[in-house]
């Protein structure tokens, strides 16, 4: 609101001739004169004190205009929307049906995936007793210890695609897989965040099972010592668990026929705003499936309603759903997986993550000129890409200070270098800026800030532990 009523009061000055600022600003400052506690007062105020003061002048005749203004443009104005990253959306459904999948063998009763513990917690589980009431140390082992396809595939990552390149055995993974398969077969890269890249996992491992197996096999033998490491033993066995299989087979149809025409439409139609149909036609389609999970697991692979959008399997959909298929006969549960996966998505995305649509709220309210006039992006790659190349800068330059990094970047950014070329030739100008720039430089701003980074820290542990305390 603050922001509104200055703008409103900043356009309003600018529109102004100067007899007329000058008639509105002078009862209007001497006011404030008067109320800081007379002139004396007002001049030990400093420098930045009176630019304050100037900022609230302008808000108030913000708010004079604000106030005359008809009700339909005050709430215009001061209309808020909230939306949100189709792909965080995506995201975070797919999460929901994957804590929904691995809810339901509890549920209904069925052995779970099998446990992929790491190194410590495997020689505790393996040094158990065999009495019926396991050790403290046993159950957290066990509680701690992960399961499932998401974890297979997070394992699968680390084997063939290591975010570290001294790790792993993803260049001895990609010369196997050309040579047996007769191409490259990247695996996803699951150890960054990278949008779909488990699902694609997923399908990836359905796909060529058999030589993941074989390839595991390879890496063990050609060591000078042969064995498996802990991890590759780990990603092993979950290829061979029946369990597990079936969430990777459920994870890779997820891919193929919900996110990736899911993301294919969203990135067409880049208004979020227009979204609305789209949305509910995502929770229909997911509803359908949940009642009919053959559409996905049936031999009919020519059908249309297969896919959100119903435009059919694309290639990587075929491959996917043509893999799975092999596999059927031997996953008795797959079909109780696609149901409880597609539910726990649904109700992600429809109760937490498309609320913004609802029936009477500020979407659902405008017209369909406010719609097309107004504009959100769908996604969230702007702000993605920035944190990308901080990332990736920070990598070539450790030792780069954060606001020396936005100001490279704001500078590509907005033609910046274009502006000073054009419009700061004067030699006074450059003086200017690189004076300013040196006393920038000299303020100390990345220690205030690390300082500042520092009390936050320590005010959440205090928090924490207060918490805790409780």
């Amino acid at each position: 609101m603050e922001v509104i009523l200055y703008r409103l009061g900043e356009v309003a000055i600018f529109q102004m001739g100067a007899a007329r600022v000058l008639t509105l600003l002078i009862p209007l400052k001497a006011k404030q004169i008067v109320e800081s506690g007379g002139q004396e007062a007002w001049d030990r105020l400093s420098e930045v004190e009176k630019a304050a003061t100037d900022t609230l002048l302008v808000r108030v005749i913000g708010q004079h205009l604000f106030d005359d203004l008809p009700k339909t443009d005050q709430d215009r104005l001061t209309r808020f929307i909230r939306t949100g990253c189709c792909m965080h959306k995506d995201l975070n459904s797919v999460k929901g049906g994957d804590k929904a999948m691995q809810d339901m063998w509890k549920e209904e009763g069925l052995t779970p995936p099998i446990l992929l513990t790491n190194k410590e917690n495997a020689t505790v589980l393996a040094n158990a007793t065999n009495s019926s009431e396991p050790s403290a140390t046993e159950k957290r082992a066990e509680e701690v210890s992960k399961r499932g396809g998401s974890h297979a595939t997070m394992l699968g990552g680390m084997i063939c695609q290591h975010k570290e390149k001294k790790k792993g055995q993803q260049h001895t993974y990609n010369w196997y897989m050309e040579v047996h398969i007769g191409h490259r077969v990247p695996y996803p890269d699951v150890s960054n965040t990278q949008y779909g890249s488990h699902g694609e996992a997923a399908g990836t491992i359905v796909m060529h099972h058999e030589h993941f197996i074989r390839f595991l096999k390879f890496v063990r033998d050609l060591k000078d010592k042969v064995g498996f490491t802990n991890i590759e033993l780990n990603f092993l066995n979950a290829l061979k668990n029946k369990e597990t299989l079936t969430e990777l087979c459920m994870l890779a149809l997820y891919n193929a026929a919900v996110s990736r025409p899911f993301m294919q439409h969203v990135c067409l139609h880049e208004n979020l705003l227009e979204l609305g149909p789209f949305f509910q036609k995502k929770v229909e389609f997911l509803e359908s499936i949940s009642r009919n999970p053959k559409i996905w697991t049936g031999n009919n692979l020519s059908d249309n309603k297969a896919t959100l959008g119903g435009n059919g399997w694309d290639e990587w959909g075929l491959n996917i759903v043509n893999a799975v298929h092999k596999f059927t006969a031997d996953l008795p549960n797959l079909d109780k997986a696609v149901t409880a996966f597609v539910n726990g998505a649904k109700t992600t995305f429809s109760e937490r993550f498309s609320d913004e649509f609802k029936a009477g709220g500020d979407i659902d309210t405008l017209t369909d000129t406010e719609q097309s006039a107004l504009y959100f992006a769908s996604t969230n790659d702007i702000n993605e890409g920035s944190l990308g190349r901080w990332r990736l800068g920070q990598r070539r330059h450790p030792a780069e200070m954060l606001h020396k990094f936005n100001a490279a970047f704001t500078t590509g950014q907005n033609d910046t270098e274009e502006f000073i070329k054009h419009k700061l030739t004067e030699k006074s100008d450059q003086d200017y800026l690189i004076k300013t720039a040196r006393m920038r430089d000299e303020s100390g701003m990345q220690t205030k800030l690390k300082e500042e980074q520092m009390q936050a820290d320590a005010e959440k542990v205090s928090e924490n532990r207060e918490k805790e305390a409780k």
